[in-house]
């Protein structure tokens, strides 16, 4: 069963996991990543059978047009582990993501 909900302090170990295992990065580059630029309240996860599969975080921003400024944000370190691809889970989890991010 696919599940789709905010990220936590509990799912730390399976969230490195998954962005080092998917962006083929040093364990410690994603740990630094995790330290200094990760706020949980903007990372989003996909779980299927209770396992993450899939990750994105929301950065919050700031847009200016014609003088008037909208909150924003932009996804990044958007992955999803390599034998859970081509089955829309990145999709579903953009959307989700965007209407959570609208709430905060």
């Amino acid at each position: 069963m696919r599940k789709f909900k905010m990220a936590n302090e509990e799912m730390l170990p399976e969230l490195k996991n998954i962005m080092s295992v998917c962006f083929q990065d040093v364990f410690e580059v994603v740990d630094l990543f995790f330290k200094n630029r990760v706020c949980l309240n903007d990372c989003f996860v996909c779980e299927e059978d209770g396992k993450i599969v899939s990750v994105l975080h929301i950065i919050p921003s700031e847009l200016q047009i014609n003088g008037k400024i909208y909150k924003s944000g932009y996804i990044y370190g958007a992955c999803t582990l390599p034998d859970f691809r081509k089955r829309g889970i990145m999709s579903e989890l953009i959307k989700f993501s965007e209407k959570e991010a609208m709430k905060l």
